[in-house]
């Protein structure tokens, strides 16, 4: 194997992401691992994702109005 092609072997197509739904939110989703023991054995890694909302209701804060009186 030469050095291109080892250093492509972790090279992930956006496409080829195999996300699953969490129970951290309504819209977070995790990888599978992209980098593993068959990288190296230090750390391993996924990709996240998230969109808005959350399932968390919107924050409002009061707005108060001052009498010039």
């Amino acid at each position: 194997m030469s050095d291109s092609d080892t250093a492509t072997t972790y090279v992930i197509a956006p496409e080829d992401i195999v996300w699953h739904k969490t129970d951290l939110g309504q819209e977070f989703w995790l990888s599978d691992k992209v980098v593993d023991t068959d990288y190296t054995s230090v750390f391993n890694a996924q990709v996240t994702k998230f969109g808005p909302g959350g399932g968390s209701p919107r924050i409002s804060t009061p707005t108060t109005t001052r009498s010039t009186s």
